[in-house]
């Protein structure tokens, strides 16, 4: 019996893997093979004004959309467009998802790792739930935004790592995160810190490859677009702190998120020791907090409520998984038992408002046989659709039957 209450939080953290896989299951086969908005100009516009030269097709995987540099999907779209010889968007969902798995599996292994605590069960129930919404089957936005937590977690490891194996691709996981998302250039001076409170620092190297960087994303990616913070810019970004709780308690829970952020600090400088020993985490929780910042100012005309988009829910709720491992890992030993039960009906809240907020609008777009696109002209989508179709390059299971206009 004591064998079986020491496994328990094993066979718990099996629950969200196991739902997870079976949702996968289920968009492996009910998914309609239509894209979604974005995937219109990033995937199959992308695809046909491609270069067929070599050299071209390396190039072209630097080409931005929007603010977007996107390695990581844009090397996906590629070689799945020449092993299969067109574009499936129910497979790259299913790659989207499955890089979500590595994800939560990923942060799971390192709490674990530097804590000496099972929080597998937190950690996978906050992140492999239906909270990312409608994003979890639209191809692009899934790959672009799973793919910016999962390199920029996995360069902060990088950089936190002494084996040589680390060292030797820290700089090229570095490149892929900061060419996969329009804020990711933050994990510079984040590791810079964090290096520094290591005093592990070699300035020449990281400065020249910093600069790199930089001219890259400036050449790429830059947009000319300028906002300076405003009192929407603060709703919204209490709106993306709260985006896990639904958008009834998201600036609740945005406050909430704010105050624990205030005992974090407080704790921090009472005992620096916390500092070194939690680097990681405060890393991760730096990211993806100026990734909020980033958001809250660029995209402040779009109203608070935006904050609340299921595309920011990663960004999210990596912020909170951050911030409650360092404050689980501060407990006192006597009342660690009581924090681990408090944490896991922490993500059982998370996940049980985004199985009730999402599952709905996720169902209904998973039958969609219609064009959903952003923009003017109207028959943009459609001449994509047509010339994707002449190339080869998509296949429809069917006709698209009707045109609709997203606004």
């Amino acid at each position: 019996m004591k064998q079986v209450l020491k496994k328990t939080p094993q066979i718990i953290a099996l629950f969200p893997l196991s739902f997870f896989a079976l949702f996968t299951i289920y968009v492996s086969f009910r998914k309609t093979n239509i894209p979604i908005m974005d995937d219109y100009d990033s995937i199959l516009l992308y695809l046909i004004e491609k270069p067929t030269s070599f050299m071209g097709s390396l190039i072209w995987i630097l080409k931005p959309h929007n603010e977007h540099l996107m390695v990581i999907p844009n090397l996906i779209i590629q070689g799945t467009h020449f092993f299969f010889g067109d574009i499936n968007f129910r497979f790259l969902v299913i790659v989207g998802l499955f890089l979500l798995i590595c994800l939560a599996l990923v942060i799971a292994n390192t709490q674990k790792k530097i804590f000496g605590v099972d929080l597998r069960i937190f950690s996978s129930l906050t992140i492999l739930n239906l909270g990312l919404g409608t994003v979890l089957i639209w191809p692009m936005g899934l790959l672009q935004h799973v793919a910016t937590c999962l390199f920029s977690f996995l360069t902060i490891l990088a950089f936190n790592a002494n084996s040589k194996r680390a060292v030797r691709v820290r700089y090229f996981l570095l490149s892929v995160s900061c060419l996969t998302g329009g804020g990711s250039l933050v994990l510079i001076p984040i590791l810079a810190i964090g290096n520094v409170v290591k005093k592990a620092f070699k300035w020449r190297t990281f400065f020249l490859f910093s600069v790199l960087l930089i001219f890259t994303f400036a050449a790429f990616g830059a947009n000319s677009r300028h906002q300076f913070p405003s009192v929407s810019s603060i709703n919204l970004f209490l709106y993306f702190l709260g985006n896990p709780f639904s958008v009834l308690n998201a600036p609740l829970f945005g406050l909430i998120f704010l105050l624990l952020f205030i005992v974090l600090v407080v704790s921090l400088k009472s005992d620096p020791k916390q500092i070194s020993k939690n680097l990681i985490f405060l890393q991760v929780l730096g990211f993806n907090l100026s990734m909020g910042i980033f958001a809250s100012i660029s995209r402040q005309d779009y109203g608070s409520t935006y904050g609340s988009e299921a595309k920011y829910f990663l960004y999210s709720a990596l912020c909170w998984v951050s911030m409650l491992t360092i404050l689980y890992c501060q407990t006192d030993v006597r009342y660690s038992r009581i924090s681990q039960v408090t944490l896991i009906l922490f993500g059982l809240l998370i996940f049980s408002l985004s199985v009730y907020s999402y599952s709905g609008p996720i169902l209904e777009l998973m039958k969609i046989d219609w064009i959903i696109y952003p923009e003017t002209p109207e028959m943009k989508a459609q001449k994509i659709l047509s010339e994707a179709s002449r190339l080869g390059i998509y296949i429809a299971n069917g006709k698209v039957r009707n045109f609709w206009l997203a606004e």
